[in-house]
This record gives structure tokens, sequence and C-alpha cells, in this order.
């Protein structure tokens, strides 16, 4: 099973040496001995694949606007970013449709900090929603590369689905969010506890996406708290939490993760309720 995972890291933005221009959708491709990194790449770490950015042989920059999705092919190796002009109280709402490649997403703020990091359970199909609202006015950045060194090329749309002044509903979004990012930094420490503490916050994250009526959010942490709870040995409490989401995804027609859900529940009945027979 797959579990989004989130490093929380800091780089600092400095003004690129090559700019786009607002409106254009050409890139300026440059070669690694031409380029001026609009950031300093987070230092390396075994349970981070962020050290692939200071590693890229291309990065391509783009304009992002709302209205005017852009698809592009990308492989290892190639680093692509997105500049988006944001005031502060907007909230924006952006979609990485994955076409055959698995896809980390980074957003920087106005100051050059890493605000949030996304890599779903999409895995290389799907979409990864980014929400966020801006503090400050400014340029912020969005970064796209792929998961692993030696990823093989895929194709990918970005798209800005929103991009307004936030509204009650959007703090609560984007709380949820965070809640759950922080729910999956803990599922990567591997330890009993964090994973216990992981649950509780996921909970947390889970009464706030019911509370909006996203269901796919929903479903996305019912199977980890099935997960996790299955893995902490708590069988009963994982089949409660795999039976909610077999629901959800019943009722979104989701047959392929409606099988995999009832693959799970069967395994834990088989281990925890059949005895010898």
């Amino acid at each position: 099973v797959s579990l989004l995972l989130l490093v929380p890291v800091t780089a600092f933005v400095q003004e690129p040496a090559f700019v786009v221009q607002q409106g254009h959708s050409a890139a300026v491709h440059l070669k690694k001995s031409q380029l001026s990194l609009p950031w300093t790449p987070p230092s390396s770490s075994p349970e981070s694949d962020h050290s692939s950015i200071g590693k890229a042989q291309e990065i391509a920059q783009f304009a992002l606007e709302q209205g005017r999705p852009n698809e592009k092919e990308i492989s290892a190796g190639v680093v692509h970013v997105y500049r988006i002009e944001l005031t502060a109280g907007q909230f924006v709402h952006v979609t990485t449709d994955q076409r055959g490649i698995d896809l980390l997403v980074t957003l920087f703020g106005a100051d050059g900090k890493v605000v949030v990091t996304i890599d779903s359970a999409a895995g290389t199909q799907g979409a990864e929603p980014l929400y966020w609202i801006a503090r400050v006015t400014g340029s912020y950045r969005i970064v796209v590369q792929p998961l692993g060194e030696k990823a093989a090329a895929g194709r990918y749309v970005i798209k800005v689905e929103e991009q307004r002044p936030a509204i009650e509903p959007d703090h609560q979004r984007v709380t949820a969010q965070q809640t759950f990012f922080e729910a999956s930094a803990l599922v990567e420490q591997k330890t009993k506890e964090s994973w216990q503490q992981s649950v509780a916050k996921f909970e947390i994250s889970l009464a706030s996406y019911r509370a909006l009526g996203d269901q796919r959010r929903q479903l996305t942490i019912l199977k980890h708290l099935g997960y996790l709870n299955s893995s902490l040995e708590n069988p009963k409490q994982a089949l409660d939490y795999y039976t909610q989401a077999l629901s959800v995804s019943r009722a979104l027609d989701e047959r392929l993760t409606t099988a995999e859900i009832l693959f799970a529940m069967g395994g834990i009945c088989s281990r925890s309720f059949g005895g010898d027979n």
C-alpha cells in the first residue's frame, strides 16, 4: 500500500537568470551547465526524493494561469517549474493529472520556502490535488518532477482549477490537507508510536473531509486507516474502516479500488479470525 510522503524541507528562491513572460506557453530549456537554479536544492535525505531537483539535467520554466491547462511530457532528470501570481488571501486549487508517470509536486511560497509537497497514492495515473491560500502577494512556483532517477517518460496535465478570494470552506480544506500531510509524515517514521499518532491525525482529517463532502479524499484516508490499524494489530478497527471505505468506493464506482479493499478485508479475516481451518 502506497502512502503519501511529505518531507518538510526549506529552500530559498533566488531570481532566476531566465524569465518566462506571463501568458507565454513556450518554455525556456537550459542544460545544467547553463543553469542558474531558481532555488537552492534541499539536502539529500534517505526518506526523500527531493535531492533529484539538484541533480536535474534540464529545467523548463512555464507560466501557469487559470483557464490555460499545460500538457507536458517529462522524464527522469527533468524538472518543470510553473510560476503563478497570487495575491494575499487568494485561494488556489491546482491539479496535476498523471498519465503514465509518478510525480512529486512541490509548492514554493513567495518567500522561496517550501509550502507543501505532494505525492499521493495515485501512483502513475490520476490527479495530485493541491490547495493553498496565499498569505502574501507575490510569485509562487510549483515544481513538478518524476519520482525516481530512472523513471520512464510520461505525460501529465497541470491545471488551475480555481483561483479566487478564499471563503471559509477553503480554510477548512487547507487545514484538512495539512493535517493529512502531517499524518502521512508520521507514517514514514515507521514506529508503533508514530503510526498511532498518524491514526489520530487521519481521523481528524477524515472528519473535515466529511464536512466538506469530499468523498475521494475520504476514501483515501479510510484505506490508510484500515491499513494502519491492520498493521497495529487492531483487526476489528481495520475492518470497520475498510467497510466504510468499501461503501464510499462503491458510491464512486471505483471498481478496482473496491476489489483491492475486499482483498485486504479477506486477508485480515483470514489472519485474525480464520483459526487453523
